[in-house]
């Protein structure tokens, strides 16, 4: 929840509102090739989360963008 909130002040102009990570959901897991994306509902785990997050990072690097925060917002 808290990155959501600071996704949407950060995309209404709020530039030091920047969220650490990505929102994650299924669709944005798959659209980055998360391997073993569980379902984010039940993801209750920091290790996981922490997986999940470097996953999209990597994606998003790879597509250049800065980090999977920027990635998730853009696209």
């Amino acid at each position: 929840m808290i990155s959501l909130y600071l996704k949407y002040r950060w995309l209404l102009g709020e530039v030091k509102k920047k969220p650490l990570f990505a929102v994650l959901d299924r669709g944005v897991m798959q659209t980055a090739g998360v391997v073993n994306a569980p379902n984010w509902t039940q993801l209750d785990e920091r290790d996981e989360y922490l997986r999940i997050v470097r996953a999209l990072d990597v994606f998003a690097k790879s597509r250049g963008h800065i980090d999977g925060a920027c990635w998730e917002a853009e696209e």
